[in-house]
């Protein structure tokens, strides 16, 4: 089945990789693989990535303050593994990783961007800088953007970015439109990547989000089985843990299976087409119901008078909750060109 050729580069900003550090979320995976079914490229400004690693460094030792200080508070309450140095070298060594086993990554540096050129749009205060002179980082993005589109003029270039202030929100800028010339018919710009891949995954006349909730509705039992089926790693949940009492030291999480509450799809696109079908990709977001079973330590102070100091009684006790999860999922469809049937396809 050959593929069909859509080349696209699309240059993504700080903020979204900052939505899902680890990417493995689904609008990324959705992402990963338009670019492997269209022969599409994904384009990280040098910026970009250094200030990826600067913001996940400085959540993680946010996250460290907090548990020392509540350490200092209940000594012992929260067991720390692995140091914050450990934790942000392996994400880098992650994110190299996927770079290079991926193929269709590319981390762009400086060449042929002029400081004098960025020095001249802040004096002025032209877009991305604001009136305070802000915005270096956003200049050379731009400025990464406009060289990327001159070296590539057969190609369509996106920009994806949640930057409302600086490079507009629903559109780009008036100002920056104008710095793309001839070249605004292949230039597109999105504040997320969902909206990029429902926006530039070709489409059939007739196939919207109805008809393909309705193609959903129809394998309801094989989404109840994939939610069913889903470990805990596929999966992001949250729970409070200020439900329970601060002094409760939890043991351990012990997960049941989930069951489907809801679904919908995020986004549908073709990814390749042959003589009598065309392949559509659909992005599933599932909302699940996770039975969960909470084991922890309930500490009681108890004090030595022969020390004049407190330490602590631990019996282990069990609570049972239902918390909730979602989970993103690819099915592809095939649908005929001759009568428009669809069949689910692998």
């Amino acid at each position: 089945m050959p593929k069909r050729e859509l080349r696209h580069l699309i240059i993504i900003d700080t903020n979204l990789f900052m939505r899902d550090f680890s990417q493995e979320g689904y609008q990324f995976q959705g992402l990963y693989n338009f670019l492997e079914m269209t022969n599409s490229k994904l384009l990280i400004p040098d910026v970009v990535e250094r200030e990826v690693f600067k913001n996940f460094a400085k959540n993680v030792n946010k996250a460290f303050e907090n548990v020392i200080d509540i350490n200092k508070k209940y000594p012992k309450s929260i067991e720390i593994t692995k140091p914050p140095e450990k934790i942000i070298g392996d994400f880098k060594n992650m994110w190299h990783r996927r770079n290079e086993r991926n193929g269709r990554i590319e981390v762009l540096g400086y060449d042929g961007i002029e400081l004098e050129h960025i020095l001249i749009r802040s004096l002025a205060e032209k877009p991305p800088f604001g009136l305070k002179s802000k915005g270096f980082r956003d200049g050379i993005i731009w400025h990464t953007v406009l060289q990327v589109i001159k070296e590539n003029p057969s190609s369509k270039v996106s920009f994806l970015t949640d930057n409302s202030t600086d490079f507009g929100k629903e559109s780009l800028l008036p100002e920056l439109v104008e710095e793309l010339g001839e070249r605004k018919s292949d230039f597109f710009y999105h504040s997320d990547i969902g909206a990029f891949l429902e926006t530039h995954g070709e489409k059939i006349r007739g196939i919207d989000r109805e008809k393909v909730r309705i193609w959903l509705a129809e394998i309801e039992n094989l989404l109840d089985i994939i939610a069913a089926e889903a470990e805990k790693e596929d999966y992001n949940w949250s729970l409070d843990l200020f439900e329970y009492e601060i002094d409760q030291s939890i043991k351990k999480f012990s997960f049941g299976k989930p069951s489907l509450i809801d679904y919908r799809a995020e986004s549908f696109y073709i990814f390749a087409e042959d003589d009598d079908y065309y392949y559509l990709q659909v992005e599933v977001l599932l909302e699940l119901s996770i039975p969960i079973r909470i084991q922890y330590y309930r500490r009681s102070p108890v004090y030595e008078p022969e020390t004049d100091t407190y330490d602590y009684d631990e019996e282990i006790e069990d609570d049972f909750d239902a918390i909730d999860g979602m989970m993103g999922t690819e099915l592809n469809f095939r649908i005929s060109k001759i009568d428009g049937t669809h069949e689910l396809w692998d």
